[in-house]
């Protein structure tokens, strides 16, 4: 896979976060959001920079103390 797309695995590993944490975040901002869609190539998932910015700001507002919910509001 090219460095500027990843599998569940590397992108996690990329951004230092278990696996777990990222499908979370973004199961939620596609299911219960509907704000942001994951690329998916044979039905799985694979991230892209745009996901990795997304993911880089949650973690950065996560270690300023904000919570997910906020996070994703200032997402729209």
């Amino acid at each position: 896979m090219s460095d500027r797309f990843w599998k569940i695995g590397d992108f996690a590993k990329k951004l230092n976060k278990h696996t777990n944490t990222i499908d979370g975040w973004f199961r939620n901002l596609e299911s219960e959001r509907s704000l942001h869609y994951i690329m998916r190539v044979n039905g799985e998932k694979v991230y892209d920079e745009l996901d990795f910015k997304i993911a880089s700001f949650i973690i950065e507002q996560r270690n300023n103390k904000w919570s997910l919910n906020a996070i994703f509001d200032g997402l729209l």
